[in-house]
């Protein structure tokens, strides 16, 4: 399963279609914050962006914790939440082709694995979880 078409939208929308592609989903040691940089003046771009990056983590959760991480600051966005944007989408266009690929099999186990991060945000001391369910060899939720 992929959401090819999308991305291909999306990185026309975001005017990164042509870009070289980034490693990681985030820059490294990328620590974002409230109180750094400067206001966008209009944050209806970085608004609609964040939107429509919600929708790909369904297929490529590798997507799901920059996600997470760049709509804490979607009230009032600065140009580093949307240079660390900007970096997700150009890591996006190098890997367009990734998605969940579902296998048959005959052991139809359940398999689940969590993993969290206790207080991980250093100003709203929230924690971050995430789940992944197989069923066989094939993720389903």
């Amino acid at each position: 399963m992929s959401q090819k078409k999308f991305t291909h939208e999306l990185l026309k929308l975001s005017d990164l279609d042509d870009t070289s592609p980034m490693a990681t989903p985030l820059p490294l040691n990328c620590k974002l914050s409230s109180e750094e940089g400067m206001a966008l003046l209009d944050p209806t771009l970085y608004r609609t962006l964040i939107g429509k990056l919600n929708f790909l983590p369904h297929t490529r959760p590798d997507l799901s914790f920059t996600g997470q991480t760049l709509i804490l600051f979607i009230q009032a966005p600065k140009d580093t939440h949307f240079q660390a944007l900007q970096h997700t989408f150009r890591y996006v266009n190098g890997t367009t082709r990734q998605g969940i690929f579902l296998t048959g099999s005959d052991q139809l186990q359940v398999h689940a694995y969590l993993d969290s991060n206790w207080a991980s945000y250093p100003f709203t001391r929230r924690s971050v979880s995430s789940y992944i369910i197989l069923l066989g060899s094939s993720p389903i939720s």
